[in-house]
């Protein structure tokens, strides 16, 4: 009813209150130009010494220049930034338009530059490009200011009042200077905003918020300026920067600038509290929380005069989000702003129960605030919620576009009469999915954009903002659910999805990154293939990259390398060295980036990092997660300063606790694993909860405390199958109690998840059950053939038990499409145990050298020396001892008991090709001697393959049946080759058949229940820890 109303206000607007706006613009005299065009400045900020990096402080200079040209020399505006430069879609008049390339620094000091430099037009398509100003033109003189240091609790504030008195000023003789002529009308404080116009900021969708900038920017420069009309500017700006911050481009720093220098200029023309709350209001969306609670304190309470949605602004800058819940239930309109800036700030906790909790109400709200869309593919949840964002984001944009866009004032004839919904070829495929059939990627948006540009082009006069902004932010927001949807699609799936890819990168063929969503038309098994990649990915532009972009930027670190580096590394480096300090930038950038770098940064970075977290919003747990996860043996005191503060978050409770335990107390750790918990009833925190109370409280609490969990909490994606899952999973490894783990892994199986499958498959073979095993390893092998595909084939080995070669199919496959870690240790043991000697060393020295575990490392080493004895290469089985010798003096001298262990395999295999008599009790004794998790069991197992492969069978069968039987999880390399050489010598038969089950094995993941699949992590392979 809100959003109808919205729609029947803007169109009354559209049709009465600014009829003929455009047609009866007054000027003095008629300029020379009509348009200032401002070029992008795309700089790897990575690469700059001592300026301040991010792009908003950049953006508030760059766009302080377009509020000198708009709003006091009366010009259009054109920004490159937001992609209104594009020659090919809607070129510029070069007669008409006067173009400036900006180069803004500004330093810690206060000091700030501004270089502009006159700048030509690209070329519209078979046009020759034509200087914007004569040759002889002189060169623009540099603006300099200084000011007071500037801090990162308050350097947006700071910058916006400074960039706002020289738009006003220095920076409009600068523009005359150069050549540009104009004069806006005078300020008129009884120039107001209507009704359809504030109803308009309050609808939170991209198009509402450009209609009512349009709005705002055609009656400043009809009728002159008021304070009413700048904070329409100052806060539908930053709306739009609220509702395209998912977007991969440099839009949501261009629209947050606006707002900032809007809501500063607005203080120039009014005084009433209203004006004054604009500052805090624009702080407090855009992430910059300190800054916002710090002007808001300064402007005392808000009174009754202060307007509805002030109300936010504590709450955002507290990082509350009961108090924006209780706003968003207490205040029916406020709900949907409420809503939506609880989940800007959910979105950057990673909790998916928290983050459900609130999406789906603010959906409800706000359908058309795509962002939620996108943050339900990106935040953690269930496979289930990565679905629905990915699909119901375009069907919601196919569907609200055209209704929002009614509301545009004097929106074009015909840019909506093609763009109603049909049934497309995504619908066919969504028929099944909750809420009923769906039908994403319409052609509307994309006509609707066309139609938008058509319009753009026959303007005789330009209109601000331009119609080609439109079509780009539709533009834009199609091709990142494309990249979401491209993203999801294979999750957990085995489909090919070639022609879903083939139609999404049609669709979004002119965007600078599609030929990411090309990619997806290739085999799965070629989308991290370097030299393939190096050919589809050779032509992306990324502008200015950023951590949105991560899908594309992790697939680009596969590209080809030089010296270690490439494009990808390049982005990436450059991304995490650019946040702005505001806090979801911070959270894209760092908390994104941090895995690829965060090791590689010196001390002084992590602590500006911290620093930079806790000045910005003090209020939201990161910094003090940052300090946690960084600090590795903190002080009783910092425990106790952060104590407090840790028990408002999941992950400070739990990083608390993990501190507590390792600083021997592990009774208070208690307390912030409940608390954990008690925030986010997930199987995560449970998990850790339980596994808390089995090693240090009461073990015979650890089963009742998930069983509980079990009972009480609803199933939200695979929650109860990851417990039951756990369940089994401990009960084997550490009591090896199949018996008591497989009702539980029989549970967890019936999801048919991965990772449900597996444990089935372990419990059964523990269990000797050997018909159900190979039911649940079949399943899971042809489930998930990419993953998993070597399960089967490996059970089938290990155990003797029916025909490896009826699992050879999908073990092919997963060799071929998925060449992992875990496939590449699968590949080496599937070669070594069918007799492919050669090539089998070769697989172990490659992983060897991939890897970088020591103790990977070092059963690479021994299982390659033994296979090159087997094959008789008596010389270079002299190369090989040496060279291990060598490995374990360097890489293992932190571990002498495994640097001993090592030393005495290698020393039995030479004695053993020289002849010499062994001594096995001596060397059984030292293996014994190495702990737990520090890999006996291996060197148990290859003591044994030494044996068997020097001819003593009776030996080896004894070390054989403890690496097999005694180290679950019974697929690691060397159970596999235990196994192996077990069931040849008890003549087990390979060929016997396997009774046949009545449900099939081999039914796909897709059946069953795996909509609720995360995406699945690799179980771990090869070497054990015991």
């Amino acid at each position: 009813m809100r959003r109808n109303l919205i729609v029947l206000l803007a169109l009354l607007a559209t049709g009465a209150a600014l009829a003929g706006v455009w047609s009866v613009i007054a000027a003095p005299a008629p300029p020379q130009y009509d348009t200032l065009a401002l070029k992008g400045e795309y700089v790897d900020y990575s690469e700059l010494d001592g300026s301040i990096p991010g792009k908003l402080v950049r953006e508030l200079g760059r766009q302080a220049v377009l509020l000198a040209a708009r709003d006091e020399l009366g010009l259009a505006t054109r920004d490159e930034s937001l992609g209104e430069l594009d020659a090919t879609a809607t070129p510029l008049n070069p007669e008409k338009t006067f173009a400036l390339m900006p180069r803004v620094r500004t330093y810690w000091k206060g000091n700030t530059r501004l270089h502009l430099e006159q700048s030509r037009l690209e070329a519209a398509p078979g046009t020759e490009p034509a200087p914007t100003q004569p040759e002889e033109q002189a060169a623009i003189e540099p603006l300099q200011f200084g000011g007071p240091s500037l801090r990162p609790q308050s350097i947006y504030a700071t910058l916006a009042n400074q960039w706002e008195e020289q738009a006003h000023g220095p920076l409009v003789e600068t523009l005359r200077e150069a050549g540009v002529r104009g004069a806006a009308p005078k300020p008129d404080p009884t120039n107001l905003p209507d009704e359809a116009a504030m109803l308009l900021v309050e609808d939170l969708s991209f198009p509402a918020q450009y209609a009512a900038v349009r709005l705002a920017h055609q009656a400043v420069a009809e009728y002159g300026a008021s304070a009413e009309w700048l904070g329409v500017l100052a806060r539908s700006y930053a709306h739009l920067g609220m509702l395209t911050e998912h977007h991969w481009s440099s839009q949501p720093e261009v629209f947050y600038a606006r707002a900032l220098l809007y809501a500063e200029r607005a203080r120039r023309y009014g005084d009433g509290k209203e004006t004054l709350l604009l500052r805090p209001y624009v702080l407090a969306v855009c992430g910059a929380h300190a800054n916002a609670l710090s002007e808001l304190k300064a402007l005392g309470p808000l009174g009754k005069e202060a307007p509805a949605w002030a109300a936010v602004i504590e709450p955002t800058g507290r990082f509350d989000h009961e108090g924006l819940q209780q706003l968003a239930d207490d205040r029916p309109e406020l709900r949907p702003l409420a809503l939506w800036l609880a989940v800007s700030h959910k979105r950057t906790l990673g909790y998916q129960r928290a983050f459900r909790d609130v999406a789906y109400p603010a959906l409800e709200e706000s359908p058309a605030a795509f962002g939620v869309y996108n943050d339900l593919v990106k935040c953690y949840p269930s496979l289930r919620d990565q679905r629905r964002g990915a699909y119901g984001g375009p069907a919601a944009l196919a569907s609200e576009l055209p209704l929002r866009l009614v509301g545009v004032a004097d929106l074009p004839e015909g840019v909506l009469a093609s763009s109603a919904p049909a049934a497309g070829w995504v619908g066919e495929m969504l028929e099944a999915l909750p809420g009923g059939r769906v039908t994403p990627f319409e052609k509307g948006p994309n006509q609707i954009a066309k139609g938008l540009r058509r319009a753009e082009r026959e303007l005789t006069a330009p209109c601000e903002p331009s119609w080609e902004l439109l079509a780009r932010l539709i533009e834009e927001e199609q091709f990142v659910m494309a990249a979401n949807y491209c993203q999801t699609m294979y999750n957990a799936t085995e489909a090919s999805h070639t022609t879903e890819a083939a139609e999404l990168h049609r669709l979004v063929s002119d965007h600078r990154c599609a030929r990411y969503i090309a990619v997806h038309q290739l085999p799965k098994h070629l989308h991290y293939d370097p030299e393939t990649l190096a050919g589809a990915l050779v032509e992306i532009d990324f502008l200015e990259p950023r951590y949105n972009m991560e899908p594309l930027i992790k697939q680009m670190l596969y590209l080809p390398r030089t010296d270690g580096w490439n494009a990808g590394y390049q982005a990436s480096w450059s991304a995490f060295n650019s946040p702005d300090l505001r806090l979801p930038s911070l959270c894209e950038e760092i908390v994104a980036g941090y895995q690829t770098w965060w090791e590689d940064l010196k001390p002084h970075r992590h602590t500006q990092v911290l620093d930079y977290y806790e000045k910005v919003s003090p209020h939201s747990p990161h910094w003090l997660r940052q300090r946690l996860w960084l600090e590795k043996e903190p002080s009783k005191q910092q425990l106790a300063e952060w104590s407090e503060h840790a028990k408002s978050d999941v992950s400070s409770s739990q990083r608390m606790a993990n501190h507590l335990v390792a600083a021997g107390r592990a009774d208070e750790a208690t307390e912030f694993f409940e608390r954990a918990y008690e925030l986010s009833p997930s199987s995560d925190s449970v998990i850790a909860l339980a596994s808390h109370v089995r090693e240090h409280v009461d073990r015979d609490e650890w089963l009742p405390t998930l069983q509980r969990f079990l009972e009480e909490e609803p199933e939200i994606g695979l929650g109860h199958t990851s417990v039951e899952s756990h369940i089994a999973k401990t009960l084997i490894s550490d009591d090896h109690d199949y018996a008591a783990a497989l009702p539980h892994a029989q549970r967890a199986a019936q999801s048919y998840s991965a990772d449900g499958l597996y444990s089935a498959m372990v419990a059964n073979e523990g269990l000797a059950r050997w018909d159900e095993a190979d039911h649940w390893a079949k399943a899971l092998s042809t489930s998930y053939p990419s993953a998993r595909g070597y399960e089967w084939w490996l059970y089938r080995t290990r155990t003797g038990r029916g025909d490896p070669a009826e699992a050879l199919p999908p073990l092919e496959q997963s060799f071929l499409e998925h060449y992992s870690y875990v496939t590449r240790w699968a590949e080496a043991d599937y070669l070594a145990t069918s007799g492919q000697l050669p090539e089998a060393r070769d697989a172990y020295d490659a992983i060897g050298a991939k890897y970088d575990s020591p103790h990977s490392k070092a059963f690479c080493h021994l299982v390659a020396a033994i296979l090159t004895y087997e094959l008789g290469d008596a010389a270079q089985l002299g190369e090989r001892i040496e060279a291990a010798e060598r490995f374990a003096t360097q890489s293992l001298a932190d571990n002498p008991k495994g640097r001993n262990a090592m030393r005495l395999c290698l020393g039995l295999l030479e004695m053993e090709a020289d002849g010499d008599e062994v001594d096995l009790n001596e060397i059984q004794q030292a293996l014994d001697a190495i702990p737990d998790g520090g890999g006996r069991l291996d060197y148990v197992g290859l003591v044994g393959l030494i044996l068997q492969v020097t001819d003593q069978e009776s030996e080896a069968a004894e070390r054989w049946l403890r690496a097999a039987v005694q180290g679950p999880p019974v697929d690691l390399s060397i159970a596999n080759l235990a196994g192996h050489h077990l069931a040849k010598k008890h003549g087990v038969s390979r060929t016997e058949p396997i009774s046949a089950r009545p449900d099939a094995a081999d039914a796909p993941a897709d059946e069953h229940a795996e909509d609720d699949a995360p995406a699945e992590a690799d179980n771990e392979a090869g070497p054990s820890d015991d």
